[in-house]
């Protein structure tokens, strides 16, 4: 069996983020958390982000520079992931269940951790600290190399995998043993430690449940995961001042699903429809410029590449990847999305821009059962404005132009977000982490 981590390096980790692996999104967690340990200990703390998908590392930390010194990245391959059907537009029991299969291609999960084991051990320190982003192996590899263990996450993969294949009403004994093996890492923490969980409403209210009867202590973020991003960075972020001057004018909405079949059949829908004059002369009343996704000359969605489109314009300008979207969030009227880290990122980012808070229209996505927890949740308590997948696509401009018109509704939605959320939540965790493991004390 080939090796399946790439490391850059060859220093000792005082910290290791392991980012779940359901899609590149998992990965910022663990950037965030980096961020928050770099702030509380300066060049202190070596820190290993281990990821699938290191580029959104560099994504992360590229205009902070500097911050990404010490920040060693350690590639790790996607083990669970959930499959998606572009016929119907959600996430396709069977496809989940066939990504399984050939992910572990036949390979028992107890030959996986020993591969990690392998490679991590000589990383490690006697006092080396493992925090689990949703990951269930990072646990048991965590356990094998003889340091502590603990968990940080909105939302436990296995949990979304296992809710979207139960749906199957059956599934190969192969693939109930490889979950049953993922989920006993879970449910076996080493003596001590804690599992801090975001609140209910950002994922499956089940992994509660699913955790307090073997884990010692469970703690409850109260916060968020994202503070508002500063002024001076904002500045420094590709295309902000010209977002920001742009939707003073005419309102920017920003469509952003994150990647898979289900957002790229929408993707080209609205490219279609700007084409076709949809968002109509620049001197219409009540038109949006709108920021997507780029489609290439075959009707496929280019990765990594976005599209600005204004009233009057069916060309559209290409912009550079944001690194983080919280940079055009600030600058934005509306994203219409699924729900995901983004709600938290727009709850964040209300947090300084109350004169023009932007909005949210969560679409829905059939199957994906913690997103649409999430949504469900959040339209409970009065913090999203949804909308189902088929009404969407019938009227996208609709639906669009109709939830911009509720700028009262937004400004209630970033009231209610600031008396729930307060800011320095991720500070005050690294801090309690710091003080509680001391992973970065000299021994």
């Amino acid at each position: 069996m080939p090796d399946i981590l790439k490391t850059e390096g060859n220093q000792k980790i005082d910290i290791f983020l392991w980012a779940h692996s359901d899609q590149a999104g998992g990965t910022e967690i663990p950037c965030v958390m980096a961020k928050a340990f770099r702030s509380r200990t300066g060049f202190g703390v070596t820190i290993g982000i281990i990821t699938p998908f290191p580029r959104t590392v560099d994504d992360f930390f590229q205009v902070e520079g500097g911050h990404l010194s010490g920040i060693e990245k350690i590639q790790s391959p996607a083990l669970l992931s959930l499959g998606k059907n572009p016929k119907t537009s959600s996430v396709d029991p069977s496809k989940t269940m066939g990504l399984i299969e050939s992910r572990f291609s036949s390979q028992d999960p107890k030959k996986l951790v020993y591969e990690f084991t392998r490679v991590l051990k000589p990383k490690c320190k006697s006092n080396s600290l493992m925090i689990s982003c949703g990951e269930p192996i990072a646990l048991e590899v965590a356990k094998r190399c003889g340091i502590m263990a603990i968990i940080v996450t909105d939302h436990l993969l296995t949990q979304s995998v296992r809710r979207v294949i139960d749906r199957l009403g059956g599934v190969p004994n192969y693939i109930s043993g490889v979950l049953k093996k993922l989920e006993f890492y879970e449910i076996s923490p080493t003596r001590g430690a804690i599992a801090f969980l975001s609140p209910p409403e950002f994922g499956v209210p089940e992994y509660r449940e699913y955790l307090e009867k073997n884990w010692e202590e469970l703690i409850e973020i109260n916060g968020l995961f994202y503070d508002p991003v500063p002024i001076h960075e904002l500045y420094c972020a590709p295309h902000y001042i010209e977002l920001n001057e742009l939707n003073k004018q005419c309102p920017v909405v920003i469509v952003f699903g994150g990647g898979g079949e289900v957002w790229d059949q929408i993707y080209v829908q609205l490219h279609k429809a700007v084409k076709g004059g949809g968002l109509g002369k620049s001197d219409d009343e009540n038109q949006f410029s709108l920021i997507l996704r780029d489609v290439n000359l075959k009707g496929k969605v280019v990765p990594r590449t976005w599209k600005l489109f204004k009233p009057g314009n069916k060309k559209g300008k290409s912009l550079n990847d944001p690194g983080k979207m919280m940079y055009w969030y600030a600058a934005c009227s509306l994203l219409v999305g699924r729900g995901g880290l983004a709600a938290q990122q727009i709850f964040a980012t209300m947090q300084s821009n109350l004169d023009n808070p932007p909005g949210m229209l969560f679409i829905e996505e059939p199957g994906h059962a913690q997103i649409e927890s999430e949504r469900r949740s959040l339209r409970k308590k009065g913090l999203v404005i949804d909308e189902d997948l088929d009404s969407f696509k019938n009227d996208p401009f609709g639906k669009i132009k109709n939830t911009l018109s509720k700028k009262n509704l937004f400004r209630e939605i970033s009231e209610k977000a600031r008396l729930r959320y307060s800011p320095g939540t991720i500070e005050r965790l690294a801090d309690f982490i710091l003080n509680r493991y001391k992973p970065h004390r000299k021994l």
